[in-house]
């Protein structure tokens, strides 16, 4: 059974008014929500980019991200537990003069207080499609900032993703573009009504191949020194050996492997602050994980 009603509800909308949003008709949002039919993978999207959520979520399908960027004020509250959107984490490793900024939930806020008082590495979700490791031996600081309030005084530089309002759900819609591009012959996977928005956030911050994959499948490493590297790793098989190694155990590694078509990397964890990874891309290896324990 999916969750469409669920998260409609949630955000405040009649089926007749998503239906306009998706320009189709009350009856069609009706018989989606009873799943019969189930909407085309298209369709998903157009709904799950609309009530600012992930197709996994719709779906329920509990290794993905049920984070929602509309803001939490907004939502109706319910047992489940819906995540909106609270404000910004600001976290500063050792080594760098600005922090880095992420767009988190009401649910990983209430969580950070905790998270901090211990000295053990922890990992948080965010809403710019981050899955972040800290070790927070090397980290400065970590600051909450609700949405509501002003910039931090001198520490304040945020990218178009880094504010938090898109849905999750763009950055696969950016990836199925881009496949689009790349197979012009192969099915579609985006509705025109998408591919126009995703075409125009291209435009708007001028998105070439290169950013795409960064926001999509793009791993940082922040060392303890202030270097930042970056890798963008395409090899699901390199990238499921490398997420069981660091999410399998509940010790963390002494020593994270990072490996591609051509290199092997073996970095000390005692050397890093932090590591972002490409949140879907994470879910995605959990879920075939779990499959496979099966």
């Amino acid at each position: 059974m999916n969750k469409i009603k669920e998260y409609r509800k949630q955000s405040h909308m009649t089926q007749k008014q998503l239906a306009t949003q998706l320009h189709t008709t009350q009856q069609t949002i009706a018989r989606w929500e009873k799943g019969d039919p189930e909407p085309s993978l298209a369709n998903l999207r157009d709904l799950a980019y609309v009530l600012k959520t992930t197709v996994g979520a719709l779906l329920a399908d509990p290794w993905t991200s049920h984070q929602s960027s509309n803001y939490h004020l907004m939502l109706k509250e319910n047992e489940n537990g819906l995540d909106g959107f609270w404000g910004n984490l600001g976290i500063l490793p050792a080594g760098r003069e600005k922090s880095t900024w992420y767009p988190i939930t009401v649910g990983t806020f209430e969580s950070i207080p905790l998270l901090v008082e211990h000295t053990e590495p922890f990992q948080f979700e965010t809403l710019n499609n981050k899955l972040v490791l800290v070790n927070p031996n090397h980290v400065k600081r970590f600051v909450t900032l609700d949405e509501a309030a002003d910039a931090f005084p001198d520490d304040w530089e945020l990218e178009w993703h880094e504010f938090g309002y898109e849905s999750l759900e763009i950055y696969d819609a950016l990836e199925a573009y881009y496949e689009e591009l790349w197979y012009p012959n192969a099915e579609k996977k985006l509705s025109e009504n998408l591919r126009g928005i995703v075409k125009e956030l291209v435009r708007a911050h001028n998105l070439d191949e290169n950013r795409i994959l960064e926001l999509t499948s793009g791993i940082r490493i922040f060392f303890n020194d202030g270097a930042i590297e970056k890798h963008t790793l395409t090899n699901f098989d390199f990238i499921d050996h490398m997420m069981f190694s660091i999410f399998s155990s509940d010790e963390f590694p002494e020593t994270i492997t990072i490996e591609d078509d051509d290199y092997s990397m073996y970095i000390p964890t005692d050397s890093i602050s932090l590591i972002e990874f490409p949140l879907l891309k994470a879910n995605e290896v959990m879920k075939r994980m779990n499959s496979d324990d099966d």
